[in-house]
């Protein structure tokens, strides 16, 4: 197949660009809800509902429109959107690479059609990328906008005066990129110098064309009005839904995620955390080779196409900067678009090195065999095969981080989720409230399988992180009302006190944290004289939980205000149904060492209060769970 006519190279390489990684993403994607933002993006997506800060318009009415396929869970359809997107993102690099390397005047062989693919393949198979590509996320279709801003920006360079014409592609992708998540805007320094080269061209063109204002601004403009989706559905009443937006304000607060503006900057440049990136991330994403490849690559750039190696550094520039200014905790995928860039340039690098090669055996060959026209004739055929042998190499190479990174990226028997938020919700009494301290692992999965899978809708789960917002006291009133009544007074000057802080006023902090501890108590007390009331463990050294008598029942804590005994039937636990020794992460250890220690506190409860024949058979369950068998897809992934 190397040596097909170009087109048919081309088409051969196309296809296998977007094919293999979607066989890859499809085998391992995720059939159940992750951590982090999984379960509340995919009950948004079904429910069409509003979705937190920024709201991801684009992302929500394209999953959608997944959720009508007829396969699989929703959570496994909304995540086949996250699999094209990665799919098709590896396409554009590879179409993109190929077309600098025409621009790059890099002769047409099969160094320009087949060596790119390895590029695009470390970033498809990278650790970062694929694991956000099998799961439900907003994340790689961030990267396909991303990829095709650059394939049209790449397409302004091939003459000059292509700038204004191309622009309104450019901004458009650019515009959608906003409206799927909020770092779409980083790419407006590379836009305003694709602007800045539009002029320059311009200035120095005896006949001045015009520039098609309306499409800039009508590309510019347009995907942005997908934004009146939010304030749409919240007048329809959407379920789940974020925030009230039925005022300016507070649309303008969600749209801008400013709740999140004061982490931005808070602690300056992370040094620590550029260490962490280009020291850890970076080489464990698809080997060194990504990095060899990627460096290789930007030289040749900088070398023949001078403006693609400087918009591409302003692509990747902005998104580190940002990433070093934005302490939070899952920041490792904010580097994706670092990475399609680096795919990119690893695209252009291992056509290059293919390139130099082929050109480094002509000139050997003809150097040991001399320039006899009888030989010389066979000199072609070993430069083709020196190429040929490079290209298949990096081809392979390519296929190292499938290997390396399978065991952590294979999310197709993932169930530890929903294992664990029905069996703590299953083993709580009707009616009954839930305060959470774990977004990513139980409110966020809780609200995916109470909406969508109605596992135990009748409880209301509130997190705890959701507690100061200026709109609790409306969701209050809709969920749980008698809440809301009797802490009014409480709740209204909380409110206040977080649109002081949304419009940037001086607030004296500790009294407005008197007055927030304060509303916190009000609901702890109204909630446990209401209904039945439960926090998960976390919030066990909670202020807001202090005085309140916990008593260990399945997976959470009851509270009351007497210290009388509380019998709870033996759970029917289906327990986490993996190995402690074979988590792959922090994450997933924790929910299995949940188990064993809300058990464990279990028995220790019952034996405090005499209960000793209803303590060894919560024993035996401790017993069965210590001793549950791994997975056997999980043993070979080992």
């Amino acid at each position: 197949m190397l040596l097909l006519d170009s087109k048919r190279r081309v088409t051969v390489t196309s296809a296998l660009a977007l094919i293999l990684p979607l066989l890859v993403y499809l085998a391992t994607l995720a059939r159940e809800i992750t951590f982090v933002d999984s379960g509340e993006l995919a009950a948004v997506a079904a429910r069409l509902g509003i979705a937190h800060p920024s709201g991801y318009p684009l992302f929500t009415l394209l999953a959608h429109l997944a959720t009508w396929l007829p396969i699989g869970t929703v959570a496994f359809r909304v995540g086949l959107l996250s699999a094209l997107a990665a799919s098709f993102a590896t396409l554009v690099v590879y179409r993109t690479g190929r077309r600098l390397l025409r621009l790059a005047r890099c002769p047409d062989t099969i160094a320009t059609d087949w060596a790119p693919l390895s590029g695009a393949l470390m970033l498809a198979f990278s650790r970062t990328f694929w694991s956000q590509a099998v799961i439900v996320e907003v994340y790689t279709l961030q990267a396909l906008l991303l990829a095709c801003v650059l394939a049209a920006s790449m397409r302004t360079l091939r003459g000059r005066g292509l700038v204004p014409h191309r622009l309104p592609l450019v901004l458009l992708c650019g515009s959608f990129a906003v409206t799927n998540h909020l770092t779409g805007f980083l790419v407006a320094p590379a836009l305003l110098f694709l602007l800045a080269a539009g002029a320059v061209d311009r200035a120095g063109r005896p006949e001045k064309e015009s520039w098609p204002v309306l499409r800039i601004v009508a590309a510019a403009i347009a995907p942005l009005l997908l934004y009146i989706y939010l304030p749409l559905r919240s007048y329809l009443g959407a379920v789940p839904r974020w925030d009230e937006l039925e005022t300016w304000h507070r649309f303008w607060v969600h749209v801008t995620a400013r709740q999140y503006h004061d982490l931005l900057g808070s602690r300056g440049l992370n040094d620590e955390e550029l260490r962490r990136f280009f020291g850890e991330q970076l080489p464990a994403e698809a080997s060194w080779m990504l990095i060899v490849l990627a460096v290789v690559g930007f030289g040749v750039l900088l070398w023949r196409v001078k403006r693609a190696a400087v918009f591409t550094v302003l692509i990747a520039g902005a998104s580190l900067l940002y990433n070093l200014a934005y302490p939070i905790h899952d920041i490792a995928v904010y580097y994706i678009p670092v990475l399609v860039v680096c795919g990119l340039w690893a695209a252009v690098g291992g056509s290059a090195l293919v390139w130099v090669t082929q050109w480094l055996a002509r000139l050997l060959a003809e150097w040991l065999v001399g320039r006899r026209r009888g030989r010389g004739a066979r000199l072609p055929g070993v430069a083709v095969v020196a190429a040929g042998l490079l290209t298949t190499l990096l081809c392979v190479a390519s296929l190292i981080p499938l290997r390396d990174n399978r065991r952590a990226n294979d999310q197709s028997r993932f169930q530890l989720l929903r294992r664990y938020v029905s069996d703590a919700l299953n083993n709580t009494a009707p009616d009954a409230i839930v305060f959470s301290g774990d977004w990513d692992s139980f409110s966020s999965p809780a609200l995916y399988y109470q909406l969508v899978e109605n596992i135990r809708s009748d409880v209301t789960v509130l997190d705890y992180g959701r507690l100061a917002g200026a709109r609790l006291a409306h969701h209050l009133a809709r969920v749980r009302p008698k809440i809301a009544e009797a802490c009014g007074a409480e709740l209204a000057k909380a409110a206040e006190l977080a649109l002081l802080a949304e419009r940037g006023r001086d607030l004296d902090l500790p009294a407005a944290r008197a007055d927030y501890q304060g509303m916190r108590r009000c609901l702890a007390r109204a909630a446990v004289r209401s209904a039945p009331t439960y926090i998960t463990s976390e919030l066990r050294e909670s202020n807001m939980f202090a005085g309140f008598h916990m008593h260990p029942e399945g997976l959470l804590l009851r509270l009351t205000e007497s210290a009388a005994f509380q019998p709870c039937a033996l759970p029917t636990l289906r327990g986490p149904g993996l190995d402690r020794l074979l988590a792959r992460d922090r994450r997933e250890l924790t929910i299995i060492a949940a188990y064993s220690e809300r058990i464990g506190a279990r028995v220790r409860y019952l034996t405090v209060h005499g209960r000793a024949e209803e303590a060894a058979a919560w024993a035996v369950l401790l017993d069965q769970l210590h001793s549950v068998p791994a997975s056997p897809h999980i043993q070979d992934k080992r």
